[in-house]
């Protein structure tokens, strides 16, 4: 039983963390478009659509699914490092190479925050 107390405590304050990130930061759309812009990726998207999140006492998720264009390997992991500094959540992430160039590639991510 105090093994899963202290497991719960932990994540707990993880929870915690992650909502004040949250509280700090703003709509999870407006960092979204912040975070492409600094990744010089803004002319590369094709959609940013609000998803729906988990709510419970305590907990609300936020989601938003990017679509973008266009962008190279490196302009993926780059994204993906800027999301996650920015201490956001990719969900999923999923792309396929352009048939006319196999080199760069479409990408979609479903990125969420807490709060």
């Amino acid at each position: 039983m105090k093994k899963l107390r202290d497991e719960y405590r932990e994540v707990q304050k993880q929870l915690q963390e992650a909502q004040a990130a949250a509280a700090g930061r703003g709509p999870l759309l407006t960092e979204m478009e912040n975070i492409t812009k600094r990744a010089n990726l803004a002319g590369k998207i094709v959609s940013l659509k609000p998803q729906t999140g988990t709510q419970t006492e305590g907990f609300k998720e936020s989601i938003v699914e990017v679509k973008l264009d266009n962008i190279t390997l490196y302009d993926v992991v780059n994204y993906v490092y800027l999301l996650e500094k920015a201490a956001l959540r990719v969900r999923k992430l999923s792309f396929k190479p352009r048939y006319d160039n196999p080199k760069i590639l479409n990408a979609t991510l479903l990125v969420s925050s807490a709060g």
